[in-house]
């Protein structure tokens, strides 16, 4: 029945983000379901999206805006300057997802390949899929040449406010079991009230998500939040009225995916009674695998871009709770659709 409901989630996914990939990159996109179908026959308990593994050359203009979250969010080179003179607390982030060892340019400052662990059969720490460097420069990476925004936290990195931490749980077809997240969560909690010893705030990104509830991570997510930390959570790209696990589990913070500018929910954005906010998730500027940038679209993107708002946020209120903090975003943000909460 698992296979069953998997396949035609599948069918989902290609009816609702078929349309969000350029022409030139479908034939990719195919090779990516055919991945993924296969990794629905091994009987992995979560899997990427086929969207999530089509990486889009980006175009000049592209280059130049960097990612658009910034813009969206309001964070402009002034607005920077006055983040850095107020930014007190330390923030580390743990990316749980296809790499515990990222290797660019952007991110050499801010990413501690050395505290990464492997939670994966894998024998190599590093991301061979792309993904998980993706994630990590949504919020984490900035331009070495100063000519373009990328991280929404980058103000951070360069007041070495901010690191980040890659733990993998995915292997490099991007595939798990949630077995391997639930103790690379655990883990990392154990290690960020080690952090949150010497002052830090501790943030946990998992850009990742399946049709199936487990108790072992939900609970291991409880016991992030009631150490204090902040569990982020991709909504998941079924474009269904369903958010994925653990994205609905108490206690994560489950973040919808924006198209555009404008607001618009993208098309392949689940939503749901658990949504706690929409954040850009479209046409993603970030860092690639081999040291250039790329574009990139899901939940997966919109999840770590709003991980660089908390931080920020974070950084500047030191002694706001992971529950004060969770209340003062969600009741400053922009209200789209019809007045107060929508799904």
């Amino acid at each position: 029945m698992k296979h069953t409901f998997s396949f035609l989630l599948l069918l989902l996914i290609t009816l609702t983000v078929g349309a969000q990939i350029p022409a030139p990159y479908l034939e990719k996109y195919q090779q990516a379901e055919k991945i993924v179908e296969n990794n629905i026959r091994t009987g992995r308990d979560f899997y990427l999206d086929p969207i999530e593994y089509v990486a889009i050359e980006p175009t000049a203009a592209a280059m130049e805006a960097g990612n658009w979250a910034n813009a969206y969010f309001g964070i402009t080179p002034d607005v920077i300057k006055v983040i850095q003179s107020k930014a007190i607390r330390a923030v580390a982030v743990y990316t749980h997802d296809t790499g515990a060892e990222l290797v660019h340019p952007a991110l050499y400052k801010v990413v501690r390949n050395d505290l990464g662990k492997n939670f994966t059969p894998e024998p190599t720490k590093r991301d061979q899929h792309g993904h998980s460097t993706h994630v990590t420069g949504c919020f984490a990476a900035v331009d070495p040449a100063g000519n373009m925004l990328l991280g929404t936290a980058g103000a951070l990195v360069d007041i070495n406010k901010l690191i980040a931490i890659p733990y993998k749980v995915m292997e490099s077809n991007g595939s798990g079991d949630w077995g391997w997240v639930a103790k690379s969560l655990r883990t990392a909690t154990d290690e960020g009230i080690k952090l949150q010893q010497q002052g830090y705030f501790v943030i946990h990104n998992l850009s990742l998500g399946g049709s199936s509830d487990n108790a072992e991570l939900a609970a291991a997510i409880k016991r992030a939040r009631d150490a204090g930390q902040a569990v982020i959570v991709a909504a998941g790209n079924n474009g269904a009225a369903q958010i994925s696990f653990p994205a609905r589990a108490p206690g994560a913070n489950c973040i919808g995916a924006l198209a555009n500018a404008n607001g618009d929910r993208a098309s392949y954005s689940n939503y749901g009674p658990q949504m706690y906010v929409a954040s850009p998730g479209s046409g993603i500027l970030s860092c690639w695998p081999d040291g250039t940038y790329k574009q990139n679209s899901g939940t997966s993107m919109a999840a770590p871009d709003f991980v660089g708002l908390w931080a920020i946020a974070a950084s500047i209120n030191p002694t706001a709770t992971a529950n004060q903090l969770e209340w003062m975003l969600a009741n400053t943000t922009r209200d789209l659709y019809t007045p107060g909460w929508d799904q």
